[in-house]
């Protein structure tokens, strides 16, 4: 019995060192792999370095991607890598990514030669991009003088098809009263009439302007605001009064008299009034007039 658990110890002993050997050997293991891939990854280094070095950024940049993101206290993998990509910006005339990569650039633990020329082309790279930048503030004050110019000749050119329509017509409810000389009716009376449109409670001037053929008014526009707000259009009335206007004259002839401001020469009083208006103390004064001269 005694020597059956003498060998269960012994067995016990073996199998614990037999697993402190096992783990004594990975641990020599890892530690050899890790020299083995940090030995590559500073042969990898040192030959970028020398293709950096003979001005081979594009080869350098392959294989300083190829250490990726292993840190060394002594590489500069990651500020080679920022070289070698400004120094392929420039070569592809991409002088604001170029200058923008480098500008800040600082590296510690490199060739004096590789320092030497990090110096020296920042140097260039940032006395080109002033003249970048000097440039592109002048094509884009051009191109913003250009732009200006063209939405100029649109307005224009809109402007110039909008009063060629305006021509052909005669002012309408909406109108800017800017071109209210601008319609196929020409210029209205030189005398502006006045009167006010109330307005949520506030008073505004309104300004009427009317288009006379001979001394008939044939059109009138209200303004207010700037805009046209109403109009009263009277050129057929006019047009069908015109033959009959000789036989009207003589037969009202004698109320001529007593009719000073010629109601009777009107077909409606409105038009009458609009005429008239600042001999009346309103429409219904004009109106009655009308009616009594007819």
């Amino acid at each position: 019995m005694k020597k059956k658990l003498k060998r269960t110890k012994n067995l016990k002993r073996s199998i614990l060192f037999c697993g402190v050997l096992l783990v004594a050997a990975l641990f020599v293991a890892a530690w050899m792999n890790e020299r083995q891939r940090e030995a590559e990854v500073r042969a990898t280094y040192q030959e970028a370095e020398e293709l950096i070095e003979r001005e081979l950024y594009g080869e350098a940049e392959e294989l300083l991607e190829q250490i990726g993101e292993k840190v060394y206290s002594d590489l500069e993998t990651q500020e080679l890598l920022a070289l070698c990509q400004s120094h392929m910006s420039y070569d592809g005339d991409d002088i604001a990514t170029a200058y923008s990569t480098v500008n800040s650039l600082e590296l510690q633990n490199v060739s004096a030669e590789i320092q030497e020329k990090l110096e020296s082309y920042k140097e260039q790279v940032t006395a080109e991009y002033e003249v970048y930048l000097e440039e592109q503030a002048i094509a884009e004050s051009e191109a913003e003088e250009q732009k200006k110019k063209e939405q100029e000749e649109q307005a224009a050119a809109k402007e110039k098809s909008f009063l060629e329509s305006l021509s052909k017509k005669v002012p309408y409810v909406g109108m800017s009263e800017t071109y209210i000389s601008k319609t196929s009716l020409g210029e209205p009376s030189s005398t502006v009439r006045h009167n006010t449109e109330m307005i949520s409670g506030q008073a505004y001037t309104a300004n009427l302007y009317d288009f006379k053929s001979g001394n008939k008014t044939i059109f009138t526009a209200r303004c207010v605001q700037g805009k046209v707000i109403q109009v009263w259009d009277n050129r057929d009335k006019v047009s069908s009064g015109s033959s009959s206007s000789s036989s009207r004259s003589s037969s009202k002839s004698s109320s001529s008299s007593k009719d000073e401001y010629n109601a009777s020469d009107y077909d409606d009083p409105e038009e009458f009034y609009y005429d008239h208006y600042d001999d009346f103390d309103g429409y219904e004064d004009a109106e009655t007039y009308w009616e009594d001269a007819q």
